[in-house]
């Protein structure tokens, strides 16, 4: 999207330029430094206004906490977008490996506890193959406590599941109350 306003704003600011050069060239005002100077200006002010137009749009300068509140939709930048609010949280978090993770995205640690989470962005339902593969990583990473963190919502059987296997289901709401909900998990 915003390369696409990006060369419009370029086109615009080349076209004001190129107009300026041949309305100095083919006048009179080619002979006089003033003319010269109000084309020179002219193409200036144009620049600039396609540059502040670029920026507003492209949200530069917006308050870059508001935007970054909306979880990312490629799964392996929601890790890290969660990876974040959870240092915010005191946490010290690791971003395991994309590819090969054992079930385990994030492994966090606070308060002497080692959590790992099964990171899901969805919209739509989070089953049981999530949860197995959180209690797995749990188990092969030695961690503590293993959990899933989604933006969307648990199954029955993830809900049956997670009480026998004691993953916790959460959802990105949790992540500020997280180290409560972990301190409450049994081993």
């Amino acid at each position: 999207m915003f390369s696409g306003l990006f060369l419009a704003c370029a086109g615009t600011t080349l076209a004001a330029v190129y107009l300026c050069l041949i309305l100095a060239m083919n006048s009179e005002m080619e002979k006089t430094l003033d003319g010269v100077t109000l084309a020179s200006l002219f193409a200036l002010c144009a620049a600039v206004l396609t540059l502040w137009i670029f920026l507003r749009k492209s949200g530069v300068g917006q308050d870059r906490r508001a935007r970054s509140d909306i979880p990312p939709l490629d799964g392996h930048a929601f890790e890290f977008w969660v990876a974040a609010r959870m240092r915010r949280q005191g946490w010290k978090v690791r971003v395991t490996q994309s590819s090969g993770d054992q079930g385990i995205d994030i492994i966090a640690r606070r308060g002497g506890r080692s959590l790992g989470i099964q990171c899901k962005r969805y919209s739509g339902s989070v089953g049981n193959k999530a949860v197995q593969e959180a209690f797995a990583g749990c188990a092969h990473y030695r961690l503590d406590k293993a959990a899933v963190l989604t933006t969307g919502y648990y199954t029955k059987s993830a809900r049956e599941l997670s009480r026998s296997t004691g993953v916790a289901l959460l959802n990105v709401s949790d992540i500020p109350s997280m180290h409560q909900i972990v301190g409450t998990m049994r081993k």
